[in-house]
C-alpha cells in the first residue's frame, strides 16, 4: 500500500467504523438501562450457548444437549416477543455503517479483500 491517498482514506474509514460501533454500543447501553428484562434473556443466552458448547465437545450427551436447545430455543422466542413488544427491528443491534458493502472497511470482506466502490470513488475523487 504505497499510494497515500489510501493510507489516509484508510484511515478515515477507520474512523468511521470505529464511531459507527461506538455509537451502537451507546445506544444498546441506554437500550438495555430502558430494558433490563431484555439484557437479562441475552445474558441467560449466553451463559446457555457456553454450556451447551461445553457439553456437546466434553460429555456429548444427547438428552442435555437436546434440552439446552430446547431452554435456548424458548429464550429466544422470548426476547423476540419481547423485542416485538417494544417495537424494536433486528437490524437496532447492527452499527449504522455508511456503506452497507464494506462496513466501512473499504474491502468486501466476502470477496477476499476487493477494494469496495465506495472506496475506489473516493480514490478517484481524491486523484482527481
Amino acid at each position: 500500500m504505497s499510494n497515500p491517498n489510501l493510507k489516509i482514506l484508510l484511515n478515515e474509514y477507520d474512523k468511521k467504523r470505529l464511531q459507527a460501533e461506538l455509537d451502537l454500543e451507546n445506544k444498546l447501553n441506554n437500550f438495555y438501562i430502558k430494558n433490563p428484562d431484555v439484557l437479562n434473556i441475552n445474558d441467560k443466552i449466553n451463559r446457555l450457548s457456553i454450556e451447551l458448547s461445553k457439553t456437546i465437545l466434553l460429555n456429548k450427551n444427547s438428552d442435555k444437549i437436546e434440552k439446552l436447545n430446547l431452554e435456548l430455543d424458548t429464550l429466544k422466542k422470548q426476547k423476540q416477543e419481547l423485542l416485538n413488544k417494544l417495537n424494536i427491528k433486528e437490524d437496532f443491534f447492527t452499527p449504522d455503517y455508511y456503506c452497507k458493502l464494506c462496513n466501512d472497511s473499504g474491502y468486501l470482506i466476502d470477496y477476499n479483500r476487493v477494494m469496495c466502490t465506495c472506496l475506489k470513488q473516493k480514490l478517484l475523487d481524491v486523484q482527481c
